[in-house]
């Protein structure tokens, strides 16, 4: 059975004429107001995160919702100077009937660091009663990781990251920071109080991910009180002996190409390896544009070894086709769900030979997306579909902005499925496809009429099992020449999703049609500009 969720919903703010009969939606507002401040006294807490240090609040946002069924959200970003403390008012929605909102503050500190508040219940509100107040007054413990080797002496590390979250429930997470950076022999970090907490701790040395960066972690338990200031010696290991992963990676017929990177990944296409205590290492596989298909060899070096609990997942990552037919491949991975890890002795090499070098399957079919006919000149949104292609200023055929997702726009999604094929010994586990389509709307039909192919490697080149997940979709026009605003990105799934099995150079069909329905919203502010986000699901 198809399960069609998805709702275009039409943000008119001028210059769109909606039927008589369209309701208008109309709520009154309160507001929550208070302060949110480091209550410490020490000297020295209040001189690193105020004055002279500065390491206190940046900036924070205040976060109120009421608790289901009918779910309300506001929230408001405030910058501060005042690295102690800072006011804050947020309005919230109000109406005739009392409305209880929790509410909490995620601060940022000095930049890289981020601590959580509890939540707290707001005096309940209606549009005619008094404001609320909530503080969030807290008087926070100061840990110092100190990074030393085996012999206690200072090691500078290349980056690291921390990870502070309640040992009872609800078990959030309550202080991190994720960037460190490169030179730094300790690190400060804020966390609560009086409550019991779990300390995860990584460490990077080294000098790159490609090449040797290796990571150590360790984990501590600990309950603190308001003021102090525990010191904790994080002990860096001497490296040893390594191991190293080769092999070759190819997805046969397809040209990959050369795209962009994000963070630490210098660009696609890529061989990604995960092992012990959060350690990582990419190569970078050469792209084959402008070029032939080839097999290339890869290199994971300077591994840390495996453990009895720990061995190392290895995948590839690349992009391909033209135009409308771009897609971004996640290879299955060897050691995740029923694929064995790989194994990394000190001072050996584990070759995998041609495991990554695979001729692909496919699946095709049609994509049909309709919606309302377009009556006395009003067009459909369905016309303001986007794809990753449409964004390619530089013009040089591939699309940018692909390096943090892979892939944008409108695509079709399908994933491995961690089932073994009789006779196979890898299944598609971790393995992903995001696959943009061709087409165009058509007036006539008032739909999208397209058509997409999905290109689907596998381990060793064994019969694998795929699943269809879903076919996401981005809308975005402006309100111009009769048309809606649009800008919306959705997803649509089915109860019963398309699931085979699919060996090497075989082709599948499977046609995806989806009906749309438009609801225009009108909306009125006081205020000269007006920034809302609505959903359906």
């Amino acid at each position: 059975m198809k399960k069609i969720l998805p709702l275009l919903l039409l943000a008119t703010l001028a210059g769109y004429a909606l039927p008589a009969s369209a309701q208008e939606v109309q709520s009154g507002t309160n507001t929550i107001s208070g302060l949110v401040r480091f209550v410490n006294t020490d000297l020295d807490i209040l001189a690193r995160l105020g004055p002279p240090g500065n390491e206190g609040m940046t900036y924070f946002a205040i976060y109120a919702y009421t608790d289901p069924p009918d779910v309300l959200q506001a929230s408001k970003i405030v910058y501060t100077a005042d690295h102690l403390s800072s006011p804050y008012a947020l309005t919230v929605t109000a109406n005739n009937t009392p409305l209880t909102y929790n509410a909490y503050a995620y601060v940022v500190l000095d930049t890289n660091e981020e601590y959580w508040t509890p939540s707290q219940v707001a005096a309940p509100l209606a549009s005619n009663s008094p404001p609320a107040t909530v503080n969030f007054d807290e008087c926070v413990a100061l840990i110092e990781l100190r990074y030393v080797d085996s012999v206690g002496q200072p090691v500078a590390a290349l980056g690291g990251r921390a990870f502070v979250t309640e040992t009872n429930a609800p078990y959030g997470l309550r202080a991190r920071y994720t960037v460190q950076p490169p030179g730094r022999t300790n690190n400060f970090l804020v966390v609560p109080s009086g409550v019991g907490l779990e300390l995860v701790v990584e460490v990077d040395t080294g000098t790159d991910i490609y090449l040797d960066r290796i990571t150590h972690r360790g984990t501590h338990t600990m309950l603190l009180n308001c003021e102090d200031q525990p010191v904790i010696t994080v002990t860096i290991p001497d490296a040893g002996a390594l191991g190293k992963i080769i092999g070759n990676a190819n997805l046969v017929d397809e040209i990959e190409l050369l795209t962009d990177g994000y963070l630490e990944l210098l660009g696609r296409p890529v061989i990604k390896a995960a092992g012990p205590s959060g350690n990582q290492r990419y190569d970078a596989l050469l792209a084959e544009t402008p070029g032939a298909d080839l097999s290339r060899s890869f290199e994971l070096e300077n591994l840390v070894p495996s453990n009895s609990t720990e061995k190392w997942r290895v995948q590839a990552e690349m992009q391909f086709g033209d135009g409308y037919r771009f897609e971004y491949f996640q290879t299955p991975a060897l050691g995740l769900g029923t694929n064995a890890g790989v194994e990394v002795t000190a001072g050996a090499t584990n070759d995998l030979g041609d495991t990554f070098v695979m001729h692909p399957a496919r699946i095709v079919g049609k994509v049909t997306l309709t919606g309302p006919p377009e009556p006395g000149g009003s067009l459909s949104a369905l016309r303001g579909l986007v794809r990753a292609a449409d964004y390619d200023p530089d013009t040089n055929g591939i699309p940018d902005g692909v390096g943090p997702g892979g892939i944008h726009g409108s695509y079709v999604n399908m994933a491995g499925v961690d089932e073994l094929v009789p006779g196979s010994t890898f299944a598609t586990t971790g393995g992903s496809a995001a696959a943009s389509f061709a087409g165009a709307f058509n007036p006539a039909t008032a739909a999208f009429e397209g058509d997409y192919e999905v290109v689907l490697g596998t381990l060793d080149d064994q019969p694998g099992i795929w699943r269809q997940e879903s076919l996401t979709y981005t809308f975005y026009q402006l309100d111009t020449n009769g048309a809606p605003f649009v800008n919306q990105v959705g997803n649509v799934a089915e109860d019963a999703p398309w699931k085979g099995t699919l060996a090497p150079g075989e082709r599948a069909t499977n046609d995806l049609r989806y009906g749309f329905a438009e609801v225009c919203v009108r909306i009125k502010s006081p205020l000269p500009s007006y920034e809302g986000l609505f959903g359906k699901s």
